[in-house]
């Protein structure tokens, strides 16, 4: 639990699965009692403040907040071009926050070496969006903590993640699923244990008495290393009782010969060639989301 001081809480892509479980957990935890909460979302509805963060100079500010605390879960380019906006505009906006954290990803670090031009993107993206908001927060004496989750999955009402929701559909359609004999090792997290570590990293600073600035990245995945093939079994298993195939079948290539089939794909999309070459790279090896929870160590799929 926190001191009691009265936040003004931004959550910016408030409207995403992540988003949702972390304003259940300050409802939950009773912060929504003593701060002011307000949730940010492309989406037009009355539970949410309507604002693009893509487009800053659109943004309302609320002058007379003090106290600001950033969250956010939208892509983390946008929300370094909306604190750049505001900090080359010398606003004031920047001194009355005391902390940001802000959702990355581990792409940073697994398609750092990437050959197709759409993850070259994607890291360069990330690169500069990371170093950007800690220059930021340096200059500005901001508390600034960015975490990179690993594979996000999980669905809140019906928002859907779109991770697990593609393997589903493939199980139902393809006749069987071609695997390396192989495969990687994955670190799936669930949004729920996601914004659990959020909401205690938030704890955990708002309740700092120290003046010392903390910036630091958290690399996280959930509770358990698992290989693909693994992953595809579990998720199958799930959901079994709704899926239109009652048994799943998987064929093994061994790992070159699985890379010689599917090398045509590289002619016209080096960016699913490259995500199937992945499946037998280890993509885990991450803190553990319940060492940064109060959540108990779980297995996937997160229950």
């Amino acid at each position: 639990m926190t001191n009691n001081k009265n936040f003004n809480i931004y959550i910016f892509g408030a409207n995403t699965p992540v988003g949702s479980f972390f304003y259940d957990e300050l409802k939950k935890n009773k912060i929504i009692e003593y701060s002011k909460i307000f949730r940010f979302s492309r989406t037009r509805a009355d539970d949410f403040h309507y604002f693009d963060l893509s487009k800053p100079e659109l943004f309302k500010q609320y002058k007379k907040d003090k106290n600001i605390v950033l969250i956010n879960f939208a892509p983390i380019w946008n929300l370094s071009k909306f604190l750049q906006y505001f900090y080359h505009k010398n606003s004031k906006f920047l001194d009355k926050i005391e902390l940001i954290i802000t959702c990355s990803s581990t792409s940073i670090i697994t398609k750092k070496y990437a050959f197709n031009k759409f993850d070259k993107k994607l890291f360069l993206k990330l690169f500069y969006s990371e170093n950007n908001i800690m220059k930021l927060s340096k200059n500005k004496k901001i508390d600034n903590i960015i975490v990179r989750p690993s594979m996000v999955y999980g669905s809140y009402n019906k928002l859907k993640d779109s991770n697990i929701e593609v393997i589903k559909k493939f199980l139902n359609v393809l006749p069987f699923i071609v695997l390396p004999k192989e495969s990687g090792l994955r670190q799936p997290i669930h949004a729920y244990q996601l914004a659990n570590v959020f909401l205690n990293l938030f704890i955990k600073f708002s309740n700092k008495t120290n003046k010392k600035i903390n910036r630091f990245t958290l690399d996280i995945g959930g509770d358990e290393f698992i290989s693909y093939e693994q992953m595809i079994r579990r998720v199958f298993e799930k959901n079994k009782s709704t899926s239109t195939r009652k048994k799943l079948r998987i064929l093994f290539l061994p790992n070159q010969l699985f890379s010689l089939v599917f090398s045509p794909i590289l002619l016209f999309s080096p960016k699913i060639y490259e995500a199937l070459l992945r499946t037998m790279a280890d993509l885990s090896g991450f803190k553990k989301s319940y060492e940064f929870s109060t959540l108990k160590k779980s297995k996937f799929p997160f229950k």
